[in-house]
């Protein structure tokens, strides 16, 4: 892991059904180009940040969210910091309005994690399959092991074990994740969102 921050902060968004495309695709561009670069600069130990977007539609078949957010976060002090606050009423930072309230968005997950193997898959443009498993011993391809160290609530519990297995999506064999112990309870593709740097 030399070089590479170990923790990740996540967030999971699933926008409403209701919204039209366009509002869809003016909170996505909003999100990568404003908010996003607002939450690392407001936030102690944020190093950066990408996000993925859910190759198949729609949201809401509970295969995931549509949106992640990973932020990269540099220190367990950092990480602290940022988890302290979100308990205290109030003592949140107040970022730009988005074009589409938060209020039309769910958040369905929204956790601290540590990259407990593997450099971070997620960072690539390639795809990427999540799991809530941890790898088999003859994984498809490049992985990353992401563990729960603070689920901070959102609409959904987040698995305590998440795999990103990167490559092209044919390269992993669905068949063969089906026998993982333990059996990954979903899995879903995710590519970059292409506002990103």
């Amino acid at each position: 892991m030399t070089g590479e921050a170990s923790f990740r902060y996540l967030i999971g968004i699933d926008p409403d059904p209701d919204l039209t495309a366009s509002e869809v695709a003016a909170f996505d561009q909003f999100y990568d180009t404003i908010h996003q670069p607002e939450v690392v600069a407001a936030n102690r130990g944020f190093l950066g940040g990408h996000r993925l977007e859910a190759m198949r539609q729609p949201s809401g078949d509970g295969q995931g969210p549509r949106w992640l957010a990973f932020y990269e976060i540099s220190d367990l002090d950092s990480v602290g910091d940022y988890v302290s606050r979100q308990r205290v009423p109030g003592a949140g930072v107040n970022y730009t309005p988005g074009p589409v309230p938060w209020t039309a968005m769910t958040t369905t997950w929204r956790a601290m994690l540590t990259v407990a193997a593997g450099p971070d898959v997620t960072r690539g443009r390639g795809p990427v399959l999540l799991t809530a498993s941890a790898p088999g011993p003859a994984s498809a391809g490049p992985t990353t092991v992401f563990e729960v160290l603070e689920d901070l609530g959102g609409a959904s519990e987040v698995p305590a074990t998440l795999t990103a297995w990167a490559g092209p999506v044919p390269e992993v064999d669905l068949a063969e994740l089906a026998g993982l112990r333990p059996r990954p309870t979903w899995s879903r593709y995710y590519r970059r969102t292409g506002a990103q740097p």
